[in-house]
């Protein structure tokens, strides 16, 4: 993994402090509906609420705490997400890459992530998913919690070891194939003139259907599975979790989880920066 760390330093794209981090758990803060669901308290339809209504919200607000505490789950999944990132990072370097994806007509569709991966990952985060389940249900359990109006984070690809794995290979490890850089966006020709390249590439490709065939059979014959777990624990990046605690109690309610997926995806974009 020598390669990989000369390369990028996740130390300096992910864990600093004026980094990925702090500007996405600044921009996020709006989003998280804690601060809403305290505020229903406020609201006239608090005083009419029977003793039931009232013990279901506070159920809400305790499942709340145990998500939003790094000692009941999250920092250890989240930092097996940092370990799936390092590794993803890592092979953006590899010089091998291309016989670990998959394509359809010269285009990458699926970077082969080994089975093993998907395991490690949701075996450190098999916890935070049961957390995330039953935040949800006890949310949609509380008529009172669901009279607040902000939106629900969304959690749902914690839940289960599949939703957690393609949650992570198509926002994690796809993320720099499905989206354009800024350079990319300056520089896409007009509309007209991608239509006209695009016709001209069918012809061209019927042409070639034979030859494609063969290179796919050869191509196909060479593919192996990628380790992103085993490589970005190999990297050497410090992938340690502090957790989302704040000093205050106003202020650990804006520090949400659903910074995750933006994190996660700010990493690739720093990383490969020039």
């Amino acid at each position: 993994m020598t390669h990989c760390r000369r390369a990028v330093s996740l130390d300096s794209n992910v864990h600093s402090a004026g980094g990925a981090r702090s500007r996405l758990l600044s921009g996020v803060g709006g989003l998280l509906i804690r601060a809403g669901m305290v505020s229903v308290e406020e609201d006239p339809a608090w005083n009419a609420a029977t003793p039931q209504d009232r013990e279901q919200f506070q159920r809400v607000l305790r499942k709340y705490d145990a998500i939003l505490d790094p000692g009941k789950g999250h920092a250890r999944c989240l930092a097996a997400v940092l370990v799936y990132t390092a590794g993803m990072i890592c092979f953006g370097c590899d010089p091998e890459w291309a016989k670990e994806v998959e394509t359809d007509d010269g285009r990458l569709v699926r970077i082969l992530v080994s089975v093993r991966s998907c395991a490690g990952l949701w075996s450190d985060c098999a916890a935070f998913g049961l957390q995330a389940r039953d935040l949800r249900e006890a949310i949609l359990d509380s008529s009172l919690a669901l009279r607040q109006d902000m939106p629900m984070e969304p959690l749902h690809m914690f839940e289960d070891q599949q939703s957690l794995c393609d949650w992570a290979h198509d926002a994690i490890a796809m993320h720099p194939f499905t989206t354009p850089s800024e350079l990319e966006k300056e520089t896409t020709p007009p509309i007209s003139e991608l239509a006209r390249r695009r016709l001209a590439d069918s012809v061209s490709r019927g042409n070639a259907s034979s030859k494609s065939k063969e290179e796919k059979v050869t191509y196909g014959s060479q593919q192996r599975e990628y380790d992103a777990m085993m490589a970005g624990k190999a990297s050497g990046f410090d992938m340690t979790w502090q957790g989302m605690t704040a000093r205050s109690g106003a202020a650990a309610w804006r520090r949400s989880v659903l910074s995750v997926p933006l994190l996660v995806s700010a990493a690739w974009v720093e990383a490969r920066a020039p």
